[in-house]
């Protein structure tokens, strides 16, 4: 169950992105089912659920959706991810999708309530009993690609030893033979994931995990 501060954060995006429903999701008609996009037009947005949404939140930007009706379904697609663990899209798709969105220009007041929930979702995530450290792995992956500052994020795992132990032994094996990280997302967003593999080839990490 959600925390109050973490469902509070949900509403919070649900204000923010309070829109009309888009009239048409265009769709690559090959891999697009008419009866799935009917649901999702015809279906309260908070009373969709995680299997109806499914396909259109991993198949966003790629062969359905754009940026408008991506705006709409936006929060729903974020109460799932954060309450329905195992869901598909995994986090790193779900919050990766917000690079794809341009989600940078949009306004403060819609940027900040996507920011503040990432926080609480990473933070119920890490006071999880117990904790599911490759959802911590995940999250920190979805979060870099998704094109939101990082730093907060690691900072808050360096002073969690637990969590630095674990995730640095999720990704030490191809850290340090292939020089990246071992999530598979990380494969076409390299770039993205710099700034986490200089976090733990610095000294105070090493120093911290007793590395040579």
């Amino acid at each position: 169950m959600n925390t109050p501060q973490l469902t509070d954060a949900i509403q919070e995006v649900y204000a923010a992105f309070r829109c009309p429903k888009p009239r048409v999701i265009e769709g690559c008609p090959c891999c697009t089912d008419p009866k799935e996009v009917s649901i999702l037009h015809r279906k309260v947005l908070s009373d969709l659920t995680p299997k109806e949404l499914s396909n259109y939140s991993s198949s966003a930007f790629l062969t359905m959706g754009g940026e408008r009706d991506f705006r709409y379904f936006l929060p729903r697609i974020l109460e799932i991810a954060v309450s329905e663990k195992g869901w598909w899209p995994s986090p790193e798709v779900v919050i990766g999708k917000l690079k794809r969105a341009h989600w940078e220009n949009w306004d403060k007041s819609e940027r900040r309530p996507i920011v503040q929930l990432l926080e609480q979702w990473f933070e119920e995530r890490l006071n999880d009993d117990p904790v599911d450290w490759q959802s911590i792995d995940a999250l920190v992956c979805g979060i870099a690609i998704g094109g939101i500052p990082i730093d907060r994020y690691l900072v808050r795992i360096s002073e969690h030893h637990e969590a630095l132990t674990a995730v640095y032994e999720i990704n030490s094996s191809t850290l340090w033979k292939k020089g990246r990280l071992s999530n598979a997302f990380w494969k076409d967003n390299l770039a993205a994931s710099q700034p986490v593999i200089d976090f733990f080839n610095s000294q105070r990490i090493k120093d911290a995990l007793k590395l040579t």
